[in-house]
């Protein structure tokens, strides 16, 4: 049926691999097989040229290049695929199509017809990475000339369990001064008192008989004994005021006898 679909060949191609794979399950389950792995780590500064359209004094409407720049929470999405021909397949026809691009390893996606922030895709061995920073996908890419220390602690919890989730609380309050939040009095000292905190981490093993076990943790500072003092501290902080409150006007017993 190519012969009748002209240059769009490759969308036909692309929907019979579709087909073709989606009526073996087998075939399915290696495209995505559910291992997923998020990373958020820092801030990176996204900047794209756009096409945008205005009108001129007769309301002609004009072509204007425009640029915008913006300091966004940088992540990294992974998971195992050991059947990438789909994926590669739709990413070439968006190539031809000029909604994608590809160069140095790595793929470039437009969204928002290019107005919005672009993503980027990278395959390495059975790895497919999305993410919105193509330096971290760089990196990876070429992990030789950027060696890095992992972190054993989170290695262990994501090994260790079928589900996971970890969080270095300390990292929160530098954070929202890079992304340049504006926050209340009230929320400034709260933010300014998780730079004594640990890691905290969410593990479970799944289903384990007939029911879901999940694992929470924390790490609190180390101003107190212990976590039972210390949380003990906190709850009493929360009752009992710091300080007594005074009468606008003492009482005089000797007025108006």
């Amino acid at each position: 049926m190519k012969k009748y679909f002209g240059k769009e060949n490759e969308v036909l191609e692309l929907m019979a691999l579709g087909l073709e794979i989606a009526l073996d399950e087998k075939a399915v389950a290696k495209i995505m097989p559910g291992d997923n792995l998020v990373v958020v780590n820092g801030i990176t500064n996204l900047k794209i040229d756009y096409v945008d359209y205005d009108y001129d004094d007769n309301y002609d409407v004009k072509e204007v290049n425009k640029t915008k720049e913006e300091k966004v929470v940088s992540f990294i999405w992974m998971f195992t695929s050991e059947d990438q021909r789909i994926i590669k397949k739709a990413l070439d026809v968006a190539v031809s199509k000029s909604d994608a691009s590809f160069a140095g390893g790595i793929y470039k996606i437009k969204q928002g017809n290019g107005k919005d922030f672009p993503l980027y895709l990278m395959f390495n061995e059975d790895l497919v990475m999305i993410s919105n920073d193509s330096l971290q996908l760089n990196k990876i890419l070429h992990k030789d000339n950027y060696p890095t220390k992992p972190n054993k602690s989170f290695a262990k919890l994501m090994k260790g369990s079928k589900f996971s989730a970890a969080f270095q609380t300390k990292k929160i309050p530098a954070l929202t001064k890079d992304l340049n939040l504006v926050l209340g009095n009230s929320w400034r000292s709260t933010l300014a008192e998780l730079n004594n905190y640990g890691n905290f981490t969410l593990s479970s093993k799944g289903i384990v008989g007939d029911r879901l076990e999940t694992d929470l943790q924390l790490e609190l500072p180390t101003n107190a004994n212990n976590g039972l003092q210390f949380m003990i501290n906190q709850l009493l902080d929360g009752v009992v005021p710091n300080e007594q409150p005074e009468l606008d006007n003492p009482i005089d017993i000797t007025d108006n006898d």
